[in-house]
């Protein structure tokens, strides 16, 4: 793989190859890591109702890492980086580079997904519940090349968004007022709007950003408006135009639900005590 015709330092080795054969786009092919004879891991290939030995195949004959076998789409990754995307034929990976300790740098591939260049570096990562790793990245439903990300800066978090695939970035605009119609004194650079990015992890419990493949344009999310991104004074946001301009709804967290394409949202507050249902 060539990361922008320069090495990275990805810390494992690190490889893909596209889906090409008929036997790689097969419903029922099967993609296998396990163990070699000699106790290290390899990638093999099988029909799934027929994965004996005579009838697996070895697309790479190498060696590949403990738990760096993903298939997504049209490409299969053998590797030690975050797959953020493989949508509009066209990778997204965050990869940790030698000077980064607890962040990680956005590369975008070209077409075929042999080239990277690097789109923006210093993601903000965090660990879910069980140890995986979390990227703050977003890349919005519904509206082609528009990415959302968190940077760090310095010793701050700043929210940033692009329409170009991660050509260029630009902070986010903040809302002129509150949700209770108060003027909000806020100017970029030095004040924009940041978003929180996590995916939910628990089936009961909201993401902090919400789009639509059938609700274009129409982005929800929790956030606050100031110099850095904060878990404290947030608030609900929504933009109606891909994220140029915002309004506040609600000054705590709410679930949302888009209905009718995006023509009417339901906004259920998020409530400590359990809900009681009479039948």
């Amino acid at each position: 793989m060539c990361l922008d015709g320069k090495s990275v330092g990805v810390r494992a080795f690190s490889t893909y190859t596209e889906l090409s054969t008929p036997t790689d786009n097969a419903l029922d092919n099967t993609h296998v890591r396990t163990p070699s004879a000699t106790a290290q891991m390899q990638y093999i290939t099988c029909r799934a109702q027929k994965c004996s030995e005579e009838g697996r195949q070895y697309p790479f004959s190498g060696r590949i890492d403990t738990n760096s076998l993903v298939v997504q789409d049209q490409y299969i990754f053998l590797q030690d980086m975050h797959i953020v995307s493989t949508d509009e034929g066209q990778v997204l990976a965050a990869v940790q580079e030698w000077n980064e300790n607890d962040t990680y740098s956005l590369y975008i591939s070209d077409t075929p997904g042999v080239y990277f260049t690097r789109s923006l570096p210093n993601l903000r990562t965090s660990r879910g519940l069980a140890g995986n790793l979390i990227v703050d990245v977003y890349k919005v439903l519904g509206v082609s090349g528009l990415i959302i990300a968190n940077k760090k800066e310095d010793t701050q978090m700043k929210t940033y968004i692009t329409y170009n695939k991660g050509q260029t970035w630009a902070l986010l605009q903040p809302p002129t007022k509150d949700a209770t119609g108060n003027d909000i004194n806020c100017n970029l650079p030095s004040c924009s709007l940041h978003l929180h990015l996590q995916m939910s992890e628990n089936p009961y419990t909201p993401d902090t950003i919400s789009t639509k493949q059938s609700a274009p344009g129409i982005i929800v999310a929790t956030g606050n408006i100031g110099p850095e991104l904060s878990f404290s004074n947030t608030g609900m946001f929504i933009s109606s135009d891909a994220g140029n301009t915002w309004r506040q709804i609600f000054e705590e967290e709410h679930s949302v639900w888009f209905l009718d394409h995006g023509g009417a949202l339901l906004a259920v507050t998020q409530s400590a005590v359990p809900t009681r249902y009479l039948w």
